[in-house]
């Protein structure tokens, strides 16, 4: 099922994907309401990836997000 919610919008707060939401303002990755504890790179490499739907990022942009 596809990304919810506008990702091409800074404002957006949370991108939805069932089970799971991103929630961008909490920095949290929740499944069916429950958080997923994530280390800090994880997070950052899952938001980059999140908020570019359907875009191709190479490795070398993960690890400088």
């Amino acid at each position: 099922m596809p990304a919810s919610a506008d990702q091409a919008n800074p404002r957006t707060q949370a991108i939805i994907f069932r089970p799971f939401r991103v929630d961008l303002r909490a920095g949290l990755l929740l499944r069916d309401r429950e958080p997923i504890p994530l280390g800090p790179k994880t997070w950052s490499v899952l938001r980059y990836l999140a908020e570019r739907p359907g875009v191709l990022v190479t490795k070398q942009e993960t690890r400088a997000s």
